[in-house]
């Protein structure tokens, strides 16, 4: 199983989203879908229903963080969450009383800050690759997440295509070095928690490089081969 994070955006505008204060005023209450089934998303990944079923089945509250902040104290919860045959479809509330809710709340509803975003893990066997796929469809078919928390995002981008430095270890690719290609790479990195479009460019930009450059070590640091620009 891979530990990285997934992070997968859906824009609250189409997600039958509703926000509200309670009586008290002590929260604000949030409710949508955070996950629709059975769409392609810009990656190409498409999750089916029954994804989730695994993580919500024995309730528990997910953290709600702001963009994926998980160093900062979580500004809120969701406690409710099932599975329709739209998607997954989430009630949670906005703790007024933490510095940030009440920003939060309003930020959300001027559309400053329009995405629920859920960040998950891809056990093992939880993903199914599409070596053919067709046109407009999926690659990747998603059959199980493991569910750690949903985030309200201003931007509904996957912050792996922020990263401008990795490292992870060779022995744990799956394929032979001097045979594998690039499309072998693209997928291994995909189920580390990559997003498409960095994948690709990794791939691409390993098989421009000599063979000597994966010799010296059995870690490969992409910073020796090529920086990322920032965005």
């Amino acid at each position: 199983m891979s530990t990285k994070l997934v992070f997968k955006a859906l824009p609250i505008q189409s997600a039958n989203f509703e926000i509200k204060s309670s009586a008290d005023g002590k929260t604000a209450t949030i409710k949508g879908y955070a996950s629709t089934f059975d769409n392609v998303d810009l990656d190409g990944d498409v999750i089916r229903k029954g994804a989730f079923a695994e993580s919500i089945k024995g309730g528990g509250r997910f953290p709600m963080f702001v963009n994926h902040d998980h160093y900062a104290i979580p500004v809120g919860g969701f406690d409710s969450l099932k599975e329709d045959d739209q998607g997954l479809y989430v009630e949670g509330a906005i703790n007024l009383g933490h510095r940030d809710g009440p920003s939060l709340k309003s930020a959300v509803e001027n559309n400053d800050m329009p995405a629920f975003s859920i960040g998950f893990q891809i056990p093992a066997k939880g993903a199914m690759w599409i070596e053919e796929p067709e046109e407009g469809g999926p690659d990747r078919e998603i059959v199980k997440a493991n569910l750690k928390e949903i985030s309200i995002v201003t931007f509904p981008a996957n912050p792996a295509a922020k990263i401008d430095s990795v490292k992870f270890d060779l022995n744990s690719f799956p394929h032979d070095f001097e045979s594998c290609t690039d499309r072998d790479v693209e997928h291994y990195l995909r189920d580390l928690g990559f997003s498409k479009s960095l994948a690709v460019a990794i791939a691409t930009r390993k098989f421009k490089q000599s063979d000597s450059v994966f010799k010296p070590s059995s870690v490969l640091d992409l910073d020796s081969i090529f920086t990322i620009p920032q965005r």
